[in-house]
């Protein structure tokens, strides 16, 4: 890279930049950002106090019709079943389970009961186990599309695998209104999955141990 005339920062500074097509493309990407800055620096400059606020009262205005809505729609889907809710990758919206295939254990850990969730994910081992509350974490979960981590697998003492989900890379959409939310803990969702106690592990995912699983 090579500098000429003043301080490359200093405005009307030149610089000459030798590289591959790939490097010549990002700085002319660096440089288009660069120039939009500006004209924005120039444009905020020249606007008056009023007009400064009417903007301002027009994007807050636009946000709180946007939060408002959204809340509006989670209120309407509290009164759904939970069959009408689909868990899918935060990504590439591939499905993963219906809500109603989920449980929680009482140590707020979330784990799909569905038979068919395997087929639906990417499974590999983590470098380090991690055990707690009578559970060994011992691999993670990947979108079988995307490779999204979606969250990771966990082994009770009798060899039972609890496919535990990472809300925060899931997001959930509403069958009925055909829209999909975000969430980032499960006490933000609008619907209540069902509390299990690790006891009924067992019984929840006995066709773990049945031939072919």
């Amino acid at each position: 890279m090579i500098f000429s005339g003043r301080s490359s920062r200093q405005k009307h500074s030149k610089i000459v930049t030798i590289g591959d097509e790939q490097l010549l493309e990002k700085d002319r990407i660096n440089a288009f950002l660069s120039n939009l800055m500006y004209k924005a620096i120039d444009q905020f400059r020249n606007l008056t106090k009023l007009a400064l606020q009417n903007k301002i009262d027009k994007y807050q205005t636009e946000e709180l019709q946007m939060f408002l809505q959204k809340k509006k729609l989670e209120a309407r889907s509290k009164n759904a079943n939970l069959s009408d809710f689909d868990a899918q990758c935060v990504k590439c919206s591939h499905f993963l389970c219906n809500v109603s295939d989920i449980r929680c254990l009482l140590n707020k850990q979330n784990f799909v009961i569905d038979p068919s969730y395997s087929e639906k994910i990417i499974i590999e081992d983590k470098q380090k186990l991690l055990k707690y509350d009578g559970l060994t974490k011992n691999k993670k979960m990947f979108c079988k599309i995307c490779r999204n981590y979606v969250g990771a697998i966990a082994e009770d003492k009798y060899g039972y695998k609890l496919y535990l989900l990472k809300i925060g890379n899931l997001k959930f959409f509403h069958k009925c209104n055909e829209r999909s939310f975000t969430y980032k803990g499960w006490p933000e969702t609008p619907f209540d999955i069902e509390m299990v106690e690790i006891a009924k592990v067992p019984d929840l995912l006995a066709f773990q141990k049945q031939p072919g699983q």
